[in-house]
């Protein structure tokens, strides 16, 4: 993909039936999906996988779903209000949101990003499903940066109220980055906005592909030498990890 969707991380894969998974919860609910919320599940589905037709289709779809804002919007809420617990369906039907660049998703990825989230200690269990709680706020806030990069008069105020009012530190460091990342000079109004323990998130800085590769011949003897991860040339997120 290029200019099609945000290459960030955060999610797991989903099958390519994933929609069919979604219209037995629909059939439970004694309703079918309404052609919308279809093609906005045929968009999921098309974007977890990698081959050039399923690619080109998820752009038509991005496409095709671009110019019914109003009805998207409305089919996410309802596919997030229908799916409860599905955290890696609602990661995705963010990544697709953010794909479409239109500033009318401001307030659904906001809402998303502010949402209260759980405190993870080190007796969260893995199963609890709190942590793909965070990931889907985290993508919600780049997300914003996505439209901030086309739409920056309406995405970076939404982004400051991210930075204001979700103290969950993951969502809040996305935030941060977003904005650094469109606009470098407002470091100074974002300090103002953070605790004196959170300031170093104005410091952080995203690795590229290159810094994070690690070559065979310098991997340490006696250790796994690491693959680079799957990132775009201009995303600094891995999309996934591997061992």
């Amino acid at each position: 993909m290029t200019s099609d969707g945000p290459r960030l991380g955060g999610g797991r894969h989903l099958q390519p039936k994933e929609s069919d998974r979604l219209n037995l919860q629909f059939s439970k609910s004694r309703r079918r999906p309404t052609d919308i919320e279809s093609r906005l599940l045929a968009a999921v589905t098309k974007m977890h996988i990698a081959d050039d037709r399923a690619q080109a289709e998820y752009s038509e779809a991005l496409n095709e779903l671009r110019e019914r804002p109003d009805e998207v919007r409305k089919a996410v809420e309802e596919l997030e209000r229908s799916s409860p617990g599905d955290h890696q369906l609602h990661w995705s039907l963010y990544y697709v949101v953010s794909g479409l660049e239109r500033s009318e998703f401001v307030p659904t990825l906001v809402e998303a990003a502010v949402r209260d989230l759980p405190v993870i200690t080190e007796d969260t269990p893995c199963e609890s499903g709190d942590e793909e709680k965070i990931l889907v706020a985290v993508m919600a806030a780049e997300g914003l940066e996505q439209l901030a990069r086309n739409e920056p008069d309406a995405a970076i105020g939404a982004l400051i109220e991210v930075v204001e009012r979700q103290p969950n530190v993951a969502v809040r460091t996305a935030a941060v980055q977003a904005i650094l990342s469109v606009r470098p000079d407002a470091a100074k109004d974002i300090a103002r906005l953070l605790p004196d323990d959170q300031r170093h998130l104005l410091e952080l800085r995203r690795a590229n592909v290159e810094q994070l590769s690690v070559t065979p011949e310098r991997a340490t003897p006696g250790r796994l030498a690491q693959r680079s991860p799957k990132l775009p040339a201009d995303r600094g997120t891995p999309q996934e990890r591997t061992e």
